[in-house]
């Protein structure tokens, strides 16, 4: 620590500490066991981070989780994630006959909103509305557990990777990830780069990329009112599906695609090179002294 480098702590999730809390929360929904005081190893972590000059952000998610914290806003370089356009390629979807194709893709469990993605498959079935969700990569150990309770029409294909996993998303109608905590969700902006419209939570730090209505939902409620006026309509309209699906895949091509990445990237990082150079290299860690705080 006495030579003259730059901490950097790069953070694909929320603060620990937000971590650690929606994580429980999502036990504590599925009626699993779940913890309320924050474990020794997340201590470390936090106190580890702390020494960091500057907090690389993958959303507005995960850098209001620190700046909340008291880390100085100039000191947390955002920069959100991008695709390759060219490998997800965009497919028009045909009005094909229900069960619609629901996919999911990432670890399935508590973090990703398997009891969330419960709810959605119940509600359907109260409303005669015919879904198969496609759960896509490996099973967390609850997993098997949580879905045993439902009777929903789940496909657990395990991990499918390249060319599988782009045409698995292109038999798919909808897009859904309904996570507890999500950084960001490189997989939502993957989806919608071959035309699916993208449902994610209001947790998911990838909603940043989805305007509401236009090319996708943003969920924070899973009750039958809310779900009726939220996702029925996209449900029910092939139309409408085609069309957010056109725009999900203009936004990313506009704004998420790896040359889109590339440019935050060294624009972010250029500004706090310009901060090093400034500060002749006496760099403070990124978070408020005792004495900033008063």
């Amino acid at each position: 620590l006495n030579r003259p480098i730059i901490r950097i702590l790069e953070r694909g999730s929320t603060h620990p500490e937000n971590y650690f809390v929606q994580i429980e929360k999502g036990k504590r929904e599925a009626g699993l066991l779940w913890k309320d005081k924050l474990p020794a190893n997340d201590r470390m972590e936090i106190a580890a981070g702390e020494l960091a000059h500057f907090i690389v952000a993958g959303s507005n998610l995960i850098a209001d989780s620190y700046l909340e914290r008291g880390c100085k806003r100039e000191r947390i370089l955002n920069i959100a994630y991008g695709t390759d356009t060219d490998r997800f390629t965009y497919e028009e979807r045909p009005d094909r006959r229900a069960p619609l194709q629901i996919a999911c893709v990432g670890v399935i469990g508590i973090r990703k909103g398997l009891g969330r993605l419960l709810k959605i498959a119940n509600w359907a079935e109260r409303r005669n509305l015919k879904l198969q969700f496609l759960l896509i990569g490996p099973l967390e150990a609850e997993a098997p557990e949580i879905l045993s309770r439902e009777r929903g029409n789940f496909i657990l294909p395990g991990i499918l990777k390249g060319n599988a996993l782009v045409q698995a998303l292109h038999a798919c109608d909808l897009y859904c990830l309904p996570s507890y905590e999500e950084g960001f969700g490189i997989s939502v902006i993957e989806a919608m780069s071959t035309g699916l419209p993208a449902i994610v939570s209001e947790e998911t730090g990838a909603r940043e990329a989805i305007s509401p209505g236009i090319d996708g939902q943003i969920l924070d409620n899973y009750n039958d009112e809310y779900l009726d006026a939220i996702l029925s309509p996209i449900l029910n309209s092939h139309q409408l599906r085609k069309a957010m699906g056109q725009q999900a895949r203009e936004k990313v091509c506009k704004s998420y695609s790896l040359n889109c990445y590339t440019t935050r990237l060294q624009a972010e990082y250029n500004r706090m090179f310009a901060i090093v150079e400034n500060s002749r290299l006496l760099l403070q860690p990124a978070f408020l002294s005792q004495s900033d705080n008063s």
